[in-house]
């Protein structure tokens, strides 16, 4: 008997800081139709998205035996029985060590222990079958916690057309079954793809734990952490305690800094020089800043469907106008204050992604036990 081999590991993999047990994210039961589908299309700039070792013959064959699986066809069935696929055996084996070590096992060409499906989660083999030989020989196969939806996208990486867009809500569903079932190459091109994409932190961040892409996690931590309103329950619900808890603590650290700011700087705090705001337009800014700190009407919370979050520099230039519209000149930045970038400088608001950064790296970086293990199909440990 021969053990099949392991799945192949990211090298980014060690980069990954931001999981835990307990934030594994569950197999969504209606796919990743969920996620933000307003992320435009990407084009597939080669007529082929798989292996790209199919073009050049001077590069080494496959670790793995790939065999002779000329006119198999393999069945798949979806977990309620609705829907049936037929498809050439090739298409999921030329690719994927994993899943021409099941069709090896299935057609009894070579016995592994233990039985490699075991290690392809979603796929289970179909309680009816019968192996014909020969002419018309077909495996099949039953698809539990995959929806149809999830396998048309990945058949859509499987079929790759010259020119296709593949839209975004396609390449999601096409990364997880691609990284469970070990297809590497499409793995590598939905990665790429949907990299390009600006999404909303919290379904990035789901995406990412649940198809292992460590390197996508930072940026949507610190946007969390910096942006003007707090978490919302269902953030918090799909984030995990401790990444809601490590996210509190870095939006405190930002807190205190931004209110720090109230109490200076004075001249030659700077640079040794006086770069922002005459003496009467400084105490102007200091209210107008403290009010869009600490008043909520000067924060928007985001929506599920669309970015609406208020900026720092909006909740300020917000809070500038309101108290530029009661009675008094001393309300006012004046004129000269406000042709100037003082304002920006003086905020330094890319020193809040300095410090998130820097926080996250630090208190996450302890528990490397915790998230370097991999995903499982239920979520659970």
């Amino acid at each position: 008997m021969t053990s099949d081999p392991p799945q192949s590991t990211d090298d980014s993999w060690a980069d990954a800081e931001f999981f835990s047990d307990e934030e594994e994210s569950t197999t969504n039961a209606q796919g990743w139709r969920s996620f933000d589908k307003s992320g435009g299309h990407i084009r597939s700039a080669s007529p082929s998205i798989r292996s790209e070792r199919s073009t050049s013959s001077d590069e080494p064959a496959p670790s793995y035996s790939h065999g002779d699986f000329k006119g198999l066809k393999i069945k798949f069935e979806s977990e309620d029985g609705q829907r049936t696929w037929t498809e050439p055996a090739h298409l999921f084996t030329e690719d994927s060590p994993l899943f021409n070590n099941v069709v090896e096992h299935d057609r009894g060409v070579e016995i592994f222990n233990p039985d490699p499906i075991s290690k392809l989660p979603g796929l289970k083999r179909h309680p009816i079958r019968k192996l014909n030989k020969g002419p018309g020989e077909r495996l099949k196969y039953r698809l539990e916690g995959v929806t149809p939806f999830d396998f048309d996208s990945l058949m859509v990486g499987l079929r790759p057309k010259l020119g296709q867009e593949i839209p975004y809500e396609r390449l999601c569903p096409m990364l997880v079954l691609a990284t469970d079932w070990a297809f590497e190459s499409i793995r590598n091109y939905t990665i790429a793809a949907l990299s390009k994409h600006e999404d909303l932190p919290i379904p990035r961040i789901l995406i990412a734990r649940r198809a292992r892409v460590p390197q996508w996690l930072l940026d949507p931590y610190v946007t969390l952490s910096t942006r003007m309103t707090p978490l919302s329950k269902y953030e918090a619900k799909a984030l995990g305690i401790d990444s809601v808890l490590k996210i509190s603590d870095a939006r405190a650290k930002v807190l205190e800094r931004r209110l720090s700011l109230i109490a200076g700087p004075r001249p030659g705090t700077f640079l040794n020089r006086w770069t922002f705001f005459h003496s009467n337009c400084w105490m102007v800014a200091s209210a107008a800043w403290r009010k869009a700190l600490t008043e909520t009407k000067y924060h928007k919370p985001p929506r599920l469907n669309g970015p609406r979050t208020t900026t720092a520099m909006q909740a300020m230039q917000a809070a500038l106008q309101d108290q530029a519209q009661k009675p008094g000149d001393g309300r006012r930045l004046c004129a000269g204050c406000q042709a100037t970038n003082g304002l920006a400088e003086w905020l330094n608001l890319s020193a809040d992604s300095v410090l998130v950064r820097r926080y996250l790296k630090a208190a996450i970086g302890s528990e490397v036990e915790l998230w370097a293990k991999p995903s499982n199909t239920s979520g659970t440990t």
